[in-house]
């Protein structure tokens, strides 16, 4: 299975960090966002050209090693950056860093 947000736009994109939670391998619209999300600049494509989506999606089918270890990869994209545990450091420096 394959997660695809095919929207080009979205305000942060819970979605698809519960996808990555899950293991699923994710494609996105490339854009600025969610090239920052998935931190995989293969699986952000356009998707408004034609038939680019399904051009992706026939290649991932063909393909089960890619969509397993996207499958992996972003359980441990979504551990190091999104879970507490991957963040909690980052957000208590920020926190008791002096203030300017």
């Amino acid at each position: 299975d394959v997660f695809v947000l095919a929207s080009t736009q979205e305000g942060f994109g819970i979605v698809t960090l519960e996808a990555m939670q899950s293991g699923l391998p994710v494609l996105l619209h490339d854009n600025e966002l969610f090239r920052w999300i998935l931190k995989q600049p293969d699986c952000c494509i356009n998707m408004e050209k034609e038939n680019e989506l399904y051009a992706k999606l026939r290649d991932c089918a063909n393909d089960p090693q890619w969509l397993a270890e996207k499958s992996m990869l972003n359980k441990k994209i979504f551990n190091e950056n999104y879970k507490w545990s991957g963040v909690r450091k980052q957000y208590l420096d920020l926190l008791l860093s002096p203030r300017k």
